[in-house]
């Protein structure tokens, strides 16, 4: 496993693995195909595309559309599984119907006015401070996943309230702090739960 740099185009790749440029440039049209076919392995993918829209994010965009429930962390989590973290989209768009030209190619303009309105559009958040980073760990242990977002629900990832017991027995032993279930259920994110230790710590300084 090779080091490859840091922030939000960086990570660690296997050897031989494809990955993006280490200047942090969009992904290539390779690395596009790769993330399209891995979208169309998944169950339940109709239709999928990955397109480059530097404006947005160097990381591939991926834009699905399904006949099953699929939530956007599953589908970038099977990305990290079939290319590694390097190629996986902060970006995923789950539309009702991908929005092509006559010529059947992906239209991009349409798509961009999709990503910004769309409520179904999952954009993976890393984890920021030392706060969300543990809580990630936690939520990583207890729910088997190598990778959870900031942004990523405790329901949707699979939480109940057996596991939500566990998340604020721990909680509380690492930051001193009581968390009601009710109270973890509606912050949902690991970004708001963060948000809300941080301040009651603060009340209690």
């Amino acid at each position: 496993m090779e080091a490859s740099g840091h922030g939000c185009c960086y990570g660690y790749r296997r050897r031989g693995e494809m990955h993006m440029s280490d200047a942090g440039r969009p992904a290539d049209g390779v690395v596009l195909s790769a993330v399209r076919a891995a979208l169309l392995s998944y169950p339940g993918v109709r239709d999928a595309e990955a397109a480059s829209i530097p404006e947005l994010t160097v990381r591939p965009v991926a834009a699905v559309v399904t006949d099953d429930f699929v939530s956007g962390p599953e589908l970038r989590r099977h990305i990290v599984d079939k290319l590694g973290e390097g190629n996986a989209p902060d970006l995923v768009a789950i539309l009702p119907e991908l929005p092509r030209t006559a010529e059947r190619e992906l239209d991009l303009a349409t798509l961009r006015g999709q990503l910004a309105a769309a409520p179904t559009v999952y954009r993976y958040l890393r984890p920021r401070s030392a706060v969300e980073r543990r809580l990630a760990e936690m939520w990583g242990v207890l729910f088997g996943l190598p990778d959870v977002g900031a942004r990523d629900d405790f329901l949707e990832l699979g939480g109940d309230s057996l596991s939500a017991t566990s998340v604020l027995t721990e909680v509380e032993a690492a930051y001193g702090v009581s968390v009601s279930l009710a109270d973890l259920f509606e912050l949902a994110t690991i970004e708001r739960l963060a948000a809300d230790i941080d301040s009651r710590r603060s009340e209690k300084e």
